[in-house]
């Protein structure tokens, strides 16, 4: 059974709004891709680098993100990295005004990664005393955004690091 030209017109045009749905191209934005194409995370880092570049944020490099405590090295120092939660912390007024600018300009932080310094100490054991005074030793701590490229992995991102 033969289809006139209207018929057949008329496929074409079906066939052709499958190609754009909703009068659309097939994909909108070039520049993104799904997390598990290999092209995301340069498309990533290509867009929010300015950005990190303008506010002063350091790019540490696009690693996975620890589900448990893990030794990290930078500037010289090792750094035990653990996720961070949802409790309050301290930090300089810098380093507080850097997360600020970076949130104003919508950078997409999806886990944030604290650190304390982890310098190589001896084993000291006491002798036992009769008062002894307790203190807790302060360490330096440093702070990480990361934009999410896939799960548990992105751009690590230094937002601040300081001595007590």
């Amino acid at each position: 059974m033969a289809m006139n030209s209207d018929e057949l017109a008329r496929l074409r045009e079906l066939v052709a709004t499958r190609e754009r749905p909703y009068n659309l191209g097939i994909a909108s934005n070039k520049n993104l891709y799904e997390y598990t194409d290999p092209r995301n995370e340069e498309a990533t880092l290509a867009r929010w680098q300015p950005v990190l570049h303008r506010l002063n944020i350091p790019i540490l490099g696009t690693r996975d993100v620890p589900s448990q405590q893990v030794r990290f090295s930078y500037d010289g120092i090792d750094w035990i990295l653990s996720r961070m939660g949802t409790q309050t912390y301290d930090v300089p007024q810098s380093v507080y005004h850097r997360i600020r600018a970076a949130e104003a300009e919508g950078v997409p932080f999806a886990y944030w990664l604290w650190g304390e310094e982890q310098f190589a100490r001896p084993t000291f054991q006491p002798i036992p005393e009769p008062t002894i005074v307790r203190s807790t030793p302060k360490r330096d701590p440093i702070v990480i955004g990361v934009i999410l490229t896939a799960p548990n992995r992105g751009i690590w991102c230094l937002l601040g690091q300081w001595l007590h």
